[in-house]
């Protein structure tokens, strides 16, 4: 009676990080699915930013330089 025990919360654990592994997945697609809508709105609206993926910086700002202070 013990195995069974056991086997059962075995596949009980299993099945739990199963299910979230699943639901972090789909909370990733909805945070997608809201991220186009804004920039749909974004473009609708004429606020839209273009940003450099390499740097995630803004197109228009400079790269700010440092300078050494003698």
């Amino acid at each position: 009676m013990a195995i069974l025990y056991f086997v059962y919360c075995c596949i009980y654990l299993l099945n739990m990080t199963t299910l979230r592994k699943f639901s972090d997945i789909s909370y990733q697609f909805e945070l997608e699915d809201v991220n186009r809508l804004r920039l749909d709105k974004a473009k609708l609206t004429g606020k839209v930013r273009d940003y450099n993926c390499n740097q995630g910086k803004h197109v228009g700002q400079k790269k700010q330089v440092k300078e050494d202070v003698l």
